[in-house]
């Protein structure tokens, strides 16, 4: 992969809600989404795989912002599906960029080059940490 992973229509890795929040605490949601950056298109799934927990966890990023809110703590979300980079995994480790989930095979994560691993890393699990 050449340039970079995230276009202008991916907007950032990661969402900040209530970045002013006075609680000494910040919340994280990693899976907070099921969105894939334009460039890796749908990972060869369907869309309907897509919209299930395979690739986020359904539900978080509202429970997370409502924490938040309630608390008035800060809170960062993964904007991206962990289909794609999964952000609370070592980067050394298999399941970073899962080539399964469960009993499915991700064709867009088979085989991946060191510099399409190296894009997703800086785009994705870097600005999340």
């Amino acid at each position: 992969m050449l340039g970079p992973l995230l276009g202008g229509n991916d907007g950032p890795a990661v969402e900040r809600i209530n970045p002013l929040g006075s609680a000494p605490l910040v919340l994280v949601c990693e899976h907070a989404s099921n969105r894939l950056p334009e460039r890796l298109g749908t990972l060869g799934l369907t869309r309907d795989v897509l919209e299930d927990h395979i690739a986020w966890d359904i539900g978080a990023a509202p429970l997370a912002e409502h924490l938040a809110n309630l608390i008035d703590a800060q809170a960062v979300l993964q904007r991206f599906s962990r289909l794609a980079y999964n952000c609370n995994r070592a980067p050394d480790s298999e399941d970073a960029i899962p080539c399964q989930y469960g009993s499915r095979r991700i064709p867009g994560n088979q085989s991946l080059e060191d510099n399409a691993i190296r894009a997703r890393y800086d785009a994705l699990y870097l600005p999340f940490h």
